[in-house]
């Protein structure tokens, strides 16, 4: 399955060396120039991976700031970072930030197979993540709507919370990724191959 990936950036152009770069790989791309749309995009549209330029235009949101927003309501999808922005002298101040909130760095005039190279990468790991196949199996194999758990107290889930409880890592999206692990662990060490 061809990964989708969104690009944040004022300036990038859909003719632009990376974009056919990224093209030329097989992904699919979306731009937005408008870092102001990408919350509302991100929060209502399947991706897999971000680029995200720091340096937006006056009255827009910086890519520091969009981040992270990301980071509030998802901790788990790979952010890459192309931008000119980090001098010398900011990188210590970054450099808590870059760690805790992204996978790459990359400036602008980075050679695009550096950076292509990296966004095969992160694919590659993501086609092993557990969180990924957890997250493809919720969407492909039931309507957002349907309750998929229901607690000792009786709250019951739909699909959309637990994903959204997934992505935003909280108590109830780490327990029911936890109890599934615990599934799979005792059903692996069973030797049951289906569950009827």
């Amino acid at each position: 399955m061809s990964k989708m990936i969104i690009y944040v950036d004022d300036n990038i152009q859909e003719n632009d060396a990376l974009i056919n770069s990224i093209r030329r790989e097989g992904f699919k791309i979306k731009i937005i120039n408008d870092s102001k749309e990408a919350i509302p995009y991100l929060q209502s549209n399947p991706y897999d991976i971000l680029i995200i330029d720091l340096d937006m235009h006056a009255g827009m949101p910086s890519g520091k700031e969009l981040i992270e927003s990301i980071r509030r309501f998802n901790k788990i999808t790979p952010i890459i970072i192309v931008s000119n922005v980090l001098s010398e002298q900011e990188i210590p101040d970054w450099q808590t930030f870059i760690n805790n909130n992204t996978n790459a760095v990359f400036s602008t005039d980075a050679d695009n197979a550096v950076i292509i190279n990296k966004i095969r990468e992160i694919s590659n790991t993501l086609d092993s993540s557990l969180k990924k196949t957890l997250e493809e199996w919720l969407e492909e194999e039931h309507n957002p709507n349907d309750v998929l758990l229901a607690s000792k107290n009786g709250k019951k889930y739909t699909v959309k919370e637990i994903l959204d409880a997934i992505r935003k890592k909280t108590s109830t999206g780490m327990e029911f990724e936890k109890n599934l692990n615990k599934l799979t662990i005792d059903l692996l060490t069973r030797k049951i191959e289906k569950i009827e």
